[in-house]
């Protein structure tokens, strides 16, 4: 049997790598978008942007790197028997649904406070990113990971 933790580590390192690439490419093409903006549209700019589902498609990769593991972890170390398919899938959507929960919608939101904030005070994207870093930072995501299907 393959050693959990050590597969739950490196999917968690994985992922977390993926969660930082996305964001900081997010708050990149935001920062650009609304650089010519002045305070107020941007504010009313990030109020409508659907930020959350930006972030959700800036996160496919992750999101396929996380089922994987995710189901190649449930399969080699659930049960002392095979799961069927539609268990597997129901403790898989589940996980997807905590992760999603806990880091999308999360770092959504942190995107745009960090972002109204950060270009209200003239701040560059990567001292945004550092902000968001700190936010969230990556041990808290690999915690996330290890825990999401607990």
């Amino acid at each position: 049997m393959p050693d959990v933790s050590n597969e739950l580590e490196a999917l968690a390192e994985q992922f977390s790598g993926k969660v930082k690439q996305s964001t900081d490419e997010l708050v990149t093409g935001l920062h650009s978008a609304m650089s010519d903006m002045t305070q107020e549209e941007r504010m009313v700019f990030l109020n409508g942007a659907p930020v959350d589902e930006l972030m959700e498609a800036k996160m496919s990769s992750a999101m396929v790197i996380y089922e994987e593991g995710v189901r190649r972890t449930l399969e080699t170390t659930f049960t002392s028997s095979a799961l069927s398919e539609p268990v597997l899938n129901s403790v898989l959507n589940q996980a997807k649904n905590k992760i999603n929960a806990d880091v999308i919608k999360h770092l959504s939101n942190d995107v745009t406070d960090k972002l109204i904030n950060g270009m209200a005070t003239g701040k560059f994207p990567n001292e945004i990113i550092k902000d968001l870093d700190l936010a969230m930072p990556k041990h808290q995501v690999t915690t996330l990971v290890n825990t999401s299907y607990n």
